[in-house]
Order: C-alpha cells, then sequence, then structure tokens
C-alpha cells in the first residue's frame, strides 16, 4: 500500500471527537483537538486534510496556498502535504520570519513572498500559480464550503437532552459557522450559539454563507 492510500486509510473526517462531562465545571467539553493527521490537531487540521486529499484524489501532486506571516492554518496546510508526500507553495507577505513561516519550510514547504501584502494580492498571486502549474489551490483561511460541510458534523453527538447552548471560539468563524449549519441539518433547533470574538467579528463569512449577518440574532 502505497503512502497515500495508507493514509486515507487510517484518517476519517467524519469520525466524531469525543464529548466529556466535566463535573467540576457541570459542562459538556468537545474534544475536536482529537482529530490528528500528521501532528495537526483540532477541527481546522480536519479541513486542511480533507481539501489536500480531494486535490490528491482528483490528481494534484502540487498544492498552494496563501495568508499572513504567522497563519497556523497554512502550516496545516503544510503538514497535511507533509503526510501525503505532495509539495506545497505557500504565498506570504515580505518580512521578518516567524515560527510558522520557519514550521512551513521545516514541514517541506516553499515560501513565496509577496511584496504587497494584502489578502486579495496574496489569493491572486496563489490563484495564478496553481493555475499555471497546474496545482490546487487551498482557499485563504481555508474558506470553502467544503469546510463547512466536513465539520458541520461534529455536533452529531452533542447530547440533545443537556445542551442547550454551545460556546465556541469565533476566529475566522468558519467553524461557528460549522456549528450553527450542523444544527440545523440534525434538527437541533433549541440549541443556542454563542461566540466568543477574540479579535474582529468575521462578519464577512457569515454575510457569504448565509447571504446576511447573523451574529447578534
Amino acid at each position: 500500500m502505497d503512502k497515500i492510500k495508507m493514509l486515507q486509510s487510517v484518517v476519517d473526517t467524519l469520525k466524531l471527537t469525543e464529548v466529556e462531562y466535566k463535573v467540576d465545571y457541570d459542562h459538556y467539553f468537545k474534544f475536536d483537538s482529537d482529530f490528528c493527521v500528521n501532528s495537526a490537531y483540532g477541527g481546522n487540521a480536519r479541513i486542511a486534510y480533507e481539501l489536500v486529499r480531494r486535490g490528491v484524489n482528483a490528481g494534484f501532486r502540487e498544492f498552494t496556498t496563501c495568508g499572513s506571516r504567522d497563519s497556523d492554518k497554512c502550516v496545516l496546510v503544510a503538514l497535511v502535504c507533509e503526510a501525503f508526500g505532495v509539495k506545497c507553495r505557500v504565498f506570504m507577505p515580505n518580512g521578518a520570519d516567524t515560527y510558522q513561516s520557519t514550521d512551513i519550510e521545516a514541514y517541506g514547504g516553499v515560501i513565496e513572498r509577496v511584496a504587497v501584502g494584502y489578502n486579495n494580492v496574496l489569493v491572486a498571486a496563489a490563484k495564478r500559480y496553481a493555475v499555471e502549474n497546474n496545482a490546487c489551490y487551498i482557499p485563504f483561511g481555508l474558506e470553502s464550503q467544503i469546510s463547512i460541510d466536513i465539520n458541520m458534523h461534529q455536533v452529531a453527538n452533542i447530547p440533545d437532552f443537556a445542551a442547550k447552548r454551545i460556546v465556541i471560539p469565533c476566529y475566522d468563524g468558519i467553524n461557528m459557522i460549522s456549528v450553527i449549519k450542523g444544527l440545523d441539518y440534525y434538527g437541533k433547533h433549541d440549541v443556542k450559539v454563542l461566540g466568543v470574538v477574540l479579535s474582529k467579528a468575521p462578519t464577512d463569512a457569515f454575510r457569504r454563507f448565509f447571504g446576511k449577518n447573523i451574529l447578534d440574532n
């Protein structure tokens, strides 16, 4: 069995991670960090794996993505590409190295520095490279419908009898959107979702996937 087939035989992106009741807190906790591939953990690792897996199955052997110099998601893509034994090229702004950029190179990734580091410029550069070099583009921030469709199923084992509210850190909004979509998919309409915003509220992502900003609803 080759490396790609072996990896796909042992990684299951639809496997539900554990939900555990903590007596001291009187709360349930879901440990999405239980998902792991090549030392990459959590929901974003699941997304990165699934996006790369689909690209590999489509015949691609090189992948490109983009992000800031401190993008942990770019590191995840590099980790997953290393696991599959495929090439990874990451477009980042000019500037000093970070531990993320160092990690990307340690995992075999190649970093392309872009003089003008605006997100739309990085995205355009990564997409252009993908088209010109028959590479598979992994979306900026791992934001895609596939990302939502994969992680939304993790709500399936949240106990209906106990959980009336889910609290989730809200970074770029993708995992929170996945939870909301999953609750609707599984008919858990009585469960409320509270997102803890750690920086800027991801209103743009909510508009893209819901057609409007529902954060205050």
